[in-house]
């Protein structure tokens, strides 16, 4: 196994820092589904936005691909339909994955809760895009992740965070955005999270406004 190289986050990533992105939507989109019903039409828009899948897995494998060497190995937690590993697919990067749902395709998975997988073997990189708010003790869920990195490994943790409480409070505490959130927070709420489960973060990327990157190592 290789372990992470050290990251230049001087020169990381040139897209992210660009702001480069294409919009994509789901075939049926948030706004869509309530269209005509909600006075929050264009909150729904920008949801829509921040929690297309395809396009939020170009972006996290840019940034896994501008951190990790080829034969890294990584754990996706909560993989849904794939979109990260098969952007991952011709990396070189191997990725395993762990979805409670069950395959929904072809890969390296364990068909698993994160909290219940039993896992013997380190990672160079974990990732949680937008799945840590679905574990029942988001704490032991890190710290469970950091004891899985292998020497110098980091662990990725992308979630909806935004800066000001009032956002939070109109959109993720209504479950406006996402109604199986079992967890919702600001950006300092989850950087003290992270500091409860031993972690230190290194660095953040933004991959939206209410959408940070954390770059975390063991404290």
């Amino acid at each position: 196994m290789k372990a992470g190289k050290n990251v230049d986050f001087g020169v990381l990533s040139p897209y992210c820092r660009s702001g480069g992105m294409v919009y994509a939507r789901d075939s049926k989109s948030r706004s869509e589904r309530i269209k005509g019903s909600s006075p929050f039409s264009g909150t729904m828009k920008l949801l829509d936005i921040i929690y297309s899948k395809a396009p939020r897995a170009r972006w996290l494998s840019k940034q896994i691909t501008g951190m990790l060497p080829p034969g890294s190995m990584i754990l996706n937690v909560g993989a849904g339909q794939g979109h990260l590993e098969k952007e991952l697919l011709n990396s070189g990067i191997i990725v395993t994955s762990i979805e409670p749902k069950g395959k929904a395709f072809d890969g390296n998975i364990i068909q698993s809760s994160f909290e219940d997988a039993v896992i013997d073997h380190k990672f160079d990189a974990i990732v949680f895009s937008y799945s840590l708010h679905h574990l029942d003790d988001p704490i032991s869920g890190i710290k469970k992740a950091l004891s899985l990195l292998a020497p110098q490994g980091i662990l990725l943790l992308l979630e909806i965070a935004p800066r000001t409480a009032f956002w939070k409070i109109l959109t993720f505490d209504s479950r406006i955005a996402c109604p199986y959130r079992k967890h919702t927070w600001t950006k300092h709420m989850l950087e003290e999270t992270v500091r409860r489960s031993g972690g230190k973060i290194e660095h953040i990327l933004w991959y939206r406004r209410s959408a940070p990157l954390f770059i975390i190592r063991h404290a």
